[in-house]
Formats: structure tokens, sequence, C-alpha cells
């Protein structure tokens, strides 16, 4: 309850509020009204990682309700040969994702079940697999549906 307390004031603050005290997304960010897809890309803290890796988890659990992972997308991006699955250890001990989740369920907690994430662990790229990773992810960044962290 705190935590929801504070982020609903952090948002507030950030684009004002609707007249039932919801938060609104920040105006010009088109992404924030309605994508059905969240892409949160976070920097390994825990393991080295060559690339980037995938979760295997179905979703993701935040204090404020479960966030569903786009398994449709991390197969697609399994299947391009260029991503790992992380294991449930890194999984759960990585924070540069999980610090993002309360507040992505907080922007869409109206249409939660409209939005899906996908996480991403990103490793110690080179710049020849930056540019190998930036070109499977174009398509998605493209895409006026997905928002990216």
């Amino acid at each position: 309850q705190e935590l929801d307390r504070q982020l609903a004031g952090w948002l507030a603050k950030a684009g004002g509020t609707t007249s039932g005290g919801d938060p609104l997304p920040i105006d010009g960010l088109r992404a924030i009204i309605a994508p059905k897809r969240v892409f949160i890309l976070g920097p390994s803290h825990h393991v080295y990682l060559p690339g980037c890796a995938i979760s295997k988890c179905p979703k993701y659990n935040t204090p404020l309700g479960d966030l569903i992972i786009d398994q449709e997308v991390n197969k697609a991006l399994y299947k391009t040969g260029q991503f790992e699955h992380m294991s449930q250890d890194t999984d759960e001990d990585e924070h540069s994702i999980e610090m993002h989740l309360p507040y992505v369920y907080k922007v869409f907690e109206k249409q939660i079940d409209k939005v899906k994430v996908v996480p991403i662990l990103v490793g110690a790229l080179t710049e020849s697999t930056e540019r190998q990773f930036g070109k499977l992810m174009a398509p998605y960044l493209g895409n006026p549906e997905n928002l990216f962290i």
C-alpha cells in the first residue's frame, strides 16, 4: 500500500492527475498511452553475459499485481539464436529489471490486462554485438505499440 501511494504521488507530479486522482501519462509520450508491450532492458550486474538473455517465467510478481511476460515475443527472440534464457537464480537476483516493474504496473494499472512485458537482460556487448542486437530489436522499436525502458 505504501509503494502504491508513493508511485501514485510521483506519477501525479510528473504528469498531473485525473479528476479521480489517477495519474496521467506525461503529455506527448504516445507509447505510454496505449502500448500493448513494454520492453524492459536492464544491465546484468550479477552474472557475466556476453549477449542478451530473456526470462523463462510466464509472469513477474510485483507488490501491486502480476505483469504477464509476452511469450510469443520471447519465443521469436529465442529463435533468432542470439538470445539465451536467464536461469531462475539470475532472473530472481537481478534488480536492474525488477526496479522498473512496479512503475510499469502502476502506469498501466487501468489496462493491465492488455499490456505484456518483455524483460531483456543485457550483458557485456561489444560494438559488433550491439549492432547485431540493434538490428534484431529495430522492428520492435519501430512498432508504435511497443514501449522501451
